[in-house]
């Protein structure tokens, strides 16, 4: 791979003069803290205006998306965009932030002329991340941000299971427990919630019948809910997040138990919704905690921490390089 590619976007090649200009220009440790010191005067502005609610004016966005503008387009210009060593996009991870800041930053342009009350500015604290790896305790931080990048296969394939398993797991609990979330006991004469909450099932009187459970006045024939009470759709729990009435909702679901997030409640109230599928019940949430809580976290974590091993190595052997 050459150090640059021999032309660049505008068809200049490396012996002319204007390109070569720009290259000793561009390599100047000037040059990047000029840049520097408008990204933190920009950053600086956001900053007063969130907090005091002036700095920031459509003329200041402008100005500052039309500096970071410049300052791409002249790398660009100077080493190329792609295919070399030192090309923009190739010899540091850092410039693709510049990139995504200057759009950014004209994103902010338009939506202010327009009159969009949404503001992205905050992505624009991206560029701050270059000047940080100069100090000693962040100098790994390149590193860190090239391995996300190398192991974007590694993990895509990772992630690609964990939703196939999401989904999975979903259509599951929506065919196991939809509407049943809802269902809770209340108090046959306030029709108030009875405490604490119980969830229940609905049961005909045949249905019943063939659980076996004697009849008495301490059993409700309608109901698994107790006496003067009935089973009534009070809607789902967790500000009715929590259920599986739908696929959206299913996934929340699943989230919440994989991450541990109310799992033992979300769990005990399936088990109180339907109770005739209480093993079912236990093998579905205890497969959800294996496969997505513990098997493929624990990949996913692997495959990163593969990559930051190898990208640390060659980072490390670049540095002996260059001592060199």
């Amino acid at each position: 791979v050459p150090p640059v590619p021999t032309y660049n976007v505008c068809g200049c090649g490396v012996n002319n003069w204007f390109r070569r200009r720009l290259m000793k220009l561009t390599s100047k440790a000037w040059f990047e803290r000029f840049f520097l010191l408008v990204a933190l005067g920009d950053n600086l502005l956001i900053i007063l205006d969130d907090e005091l609610g002036w700095g920031v004016t459509f003329y200041s966005d402008f100005g500052f998306a039309s500096m970071y503008t410049i300052e791409v387009v002249l790398k660009i210009w100077a080493w190329g965009m792609f295919g070399g060593r030192m090309s923009f996009w190739n010899s540091n991870v850092f410039n693709r932030f510049d990139v995504i800041v200057a759009l950014a930053a004209w994103l902010e342009v338009l939506a202010s002329f327009y009159g969009f009350d949404y503001t992205i500015r905050s992505i624009k604290l991206f560029r701050l991340l270059k000047p940080l790896i100069s100090f000693v305790f962040f100098n790994g931080l390149e590193a860190i941000l090239k391995t996300m990048e190398v192991g974007t296969i590694a993990l895509g394939t990772v992630v690609y299971l964990m939703i196939f398993f999401f989904v999975l797991f979903g259509v599951v609990g929506m065919e196991l427990y939809a509407g049943s979330y809802s269902r809770k006991c209340v108090w046959a004469d306030t029709g108030e919630v009875r405490q604490p909450d119980r969830y229940c099932k609905r049961l005909h009187q045949k249905e019943y019948a063939k659980t076996g459970l004697p009849f008495g006045p301490g059993l409700n024939v309608e109901s698994n809910c107790g006496p003067m009470q009935v089973c009534m759709d009070v809607g789902p729990p967790n500000y009715g997040f929590s259920h599986y009435d739908n696929v959206a909702a299913a996934m929340i679901t699943i989230f919440q138990s994989f991450s541990t997030d109310s799992q033992a409640f979300i769990m005990w109230a399936g088990i109180q919704s339907e109770p005739e599928w209480l093993a079912l019940t236990l093998i579905f949430y205890i497969g959800i905690a294996f496969v997505l809580g513990q098997t493929l976290i624990n990949v996913f974590v692997a495959v990163l921490t593969t990559v930051f091993s190898s990208t640390r190595s060659e980072y490390a052997e670049k540095d002996e390089e260059e001592k060199e």
